[in-house]
């Protein structure tokens, strides 16, 4: 992985392996974010801090109102303080819409590999992001 510390990505102090074996860490297989963090088509900024409207705060105090927010959060997902007072969680933080569909009380925001269904994980994940591209294209089109 090439050094992206001029696009706000640092490299890490250690490598791939001990990230793996210490941190318990799940290396990345790139499939064109580093071309496009480096031609500037998604730019990485500050952790969301919280969301104000149709602002997002980030950590550094600066406000960004991006095309899209995504959220990966890897195996633990720690969203409550971020958008746990939208509705969009149940009791245990995890989201209570699944399968494409968007939170009734957050329009605009979907959810994608909360579930661990007995069909398969990736499975869902891989029918699921096309329902979720399908309804943010309808989306996109209807407001533009």
């Amino acid at each position: 992985m090439p050094d992206l510390s001029d696009h706000g990505l640092p490299r890490p102090d250690t490598g791939l392996l001990t990230r793996a074996a210490v941190d318990r860490a799940i290396t990345v297989q790139d499939v064109g974010l580093i071309a496009a963090i480096q031609q500037r088509q998604v730019e990485v900024v500050s952790m969301v801090e919280r969301f104000d409207g149709t602002d997002v705060v980030l950590a550094d105090h600066s406000r960004v109102q991006p095309d899209v927010v995504l959220l990966a959060t890897g195996y633990t997902h720690g969203i409550e303080p971020l958008i746990g007072h939208l509705g969009v969680l149940d009791e245990h933080g995890r989201p209570v819409v699944s399968r494409g569909h968007q939170a009734p009380s957050a329009p605009g925001m979907w959810f994608l590999g909360y579930t661990n269904p007995i069909s398969g994980n990736l499975r869902e994940l891989r029918i699921d992001s096309g329902r979720i591209a399908h309804a943010m294209a309808h989306v996109h089109r209807a407001s533009a």
